[in-house]
């Protein structure tokens, strides 16, 4: 097993939207993963997604409880859609892990 991977973390709609006027990045990380691949590489997908009663986070972790009050990155919310990559859907991490 390959002791190196692409780490692609955090690529969601309500994320990027979040980047000022840096409309190569999507492309840049889509060409990474090209790259990676095509080394045989392996992909590792992470998105933020929570439960809706936001369980796994943790009140003293003051950048994640922000999102308890704004309500975002739960199911069924568009925020929290990974964006789609030239290789299929991104996004096929694992829930419901707390940091």
């Amino acid at each position: 097993m390959p002791n190196t991977a692409l780490l692609v973390m955090d690529v969601q709609r309500g994320l990027v939207a979040r980047l000022a006027d840096d409309s190569d990045y999507v492309p840049r990380v889509n060409q990474a993963i090209v790259v990676a691949r095509a080394a045989r590489l392996p992909v590792i997908y992470v998105v933020i997604d929570f439960r809706a009663n936001y369980a796994e986070v943790n009140p003293n972790n003051k950048v994640l409880a922000a999102f308890t009050s704004s309500g975002g990155f739960t199911p069924g919310d568009p925020a929290a859609i990974p964006l789609e990559g030239g290789q299929g859907q991104w996004g096929s991490g694992h829930r419901y892990l707390s940091a």
